[in-house]
C-alpha cells in the first residue's frame, strides 16, 4: 500500500498527538465531547454524523499499518472517537447529560464489562472499533434509562 497513505491514515487514527499523550483514549473522548457539544446537531443530523464517523474510522483503521491494528495499540483513538459519538445518539444534549454520558464511556470502556472484552478479539479493525461501538452503546442505553426515569 502506498506510504503517503499509511502516514495519513495513521495521522487520522491518532487524531494527529493526541494518541501519543498520556491517558490518550480519555483526552480523545474529551475532546469527542467538545466537539460532540459544539456542534449540537438536530437528532437525524447527529445520526448521519455518527455513521460518517463509523464509517471514516473503519476505512482509516483498514489503512493503518497492520502491527498498530493488531495490537490494538493504544495510540489508536480513533476507536474512542466512535464509542463516544455513539454514546450521545438520540439523546438531548445538556451539561449534565455528556459529564454523565462520557464518565460512562470510559467506565464501559475501560471496564469492559458485559463481554465487549470477547467483542474485542475480532480481527483488525472489526475488533479495534467493536469494543468502543459495544461500550458506546452501554453507555447509551444507561443514559437512556437514566433520561427515561428522570434522574438527569
Amino acid at each position: 500500500m502506498n506510504n503517503f497513505l499509511k502516514k495519513i491514515s495513521l495521522k487520522i487514527a491518532t487524531l494527529g498527538p493526541i494518541g501519543y499523550l498520556i491517558a490518550p483514549g480519555t483526552v480523545a473522548s474529551l475532546c469527542s465531547l467538545i466537539v460532540i457539544a459544539l456542534l449540537n446537531f438536530s437528532c437525524i443530523n447527529y445520526l448521519i454524523f455518527s455513521v460518517c464517523v463509523v464509517a471514516v474510522a473503519f476505512i482509516v483503521l483498514r489503512l493503518t499499518p497492520l502491527d498498530l491494528v493488531h495490537n490494538d495499540a493504544s495510540e489508536l483513538v480513533i476507536d474512542e472517537v466512535v464509542g463516544t459519538v455513539i454514546t450521545f445518539l438520540f439523546i438531548g444534549l445538556t451539561p449534565v447529560r455528556l459529564v454523565v454520558g462520557f464518565l460512562l464511556f470510559r467506565f464501559f470502556d475501560i471496564s469492559k464489562w458485559f463481554g465487549v472484552d470477547y467483542i474485542q478479539r475480532l480481527p483488525g479493525a472489526y475488533g479495534v472499533l467493536s469494543d468502543d461501538i459495544a461500550a458506546g452503546l452501554l453507555s447509551n442505553v444507561v443514559l437512556q434509562g437514566l433520561l427515561y426515569y428522570a434522574f438527569i
